[in-house]
């Protein structure tokens, strides 16, 4: 949601809830001074490794050009990267994607499923 622009209503709402995935609304820019473009183009390269990251996860998971040995890695890679992007633009809506990332890095890391022992 963070590579789509916020959605426009066609009416304005009072008291609606902000869009949560707007990395120019960042806490870094409002607190700590930071610019917002500096913001943008960090959110847009841990978009990307996040992306590049679970899809590799998931051929790894099928046995696709992914050695299924990697999986682990690729997961807590990704998982990592996803934690701090919902970190640069927090909002409370978005805990539920931690409570996601920190699942997969526990399942990546206790190794209790894994592709290779499936």
């Amino acid at each position: 949601m963070f590579a789509f622009p916020r959605p426009r209503p066609k009416t304005p709402e009072v008291g609606a809830p902000a869009w949560p995935f707007d990395l120019g609304d960042s806490w870094l820019i409002a607190r700590a001074g930071v610019a917002a473009g500096r913001v943008r183009v960090v959110g847009r390269v841990l978009m990307a490794v996040t992306l590049v990251g679970f899809l590799a996860a998931a051929l790894s998971t099928a046995g696709i050009l992914v050695p299924a040995g990697s999986w682990p890695a690729l997961v807590l890679a990704s998982a990592a990267c996803s934690a701090v992007l919902l970190g640069l633009a927090f909002s409370p809506t978005l805990l539920l994607g931690f409570a996601i990332d920190a699942a997969l890095a526990c399942l990546a890391v206790s190794g209790w499923w894994s592709p290779a022992n499936a």
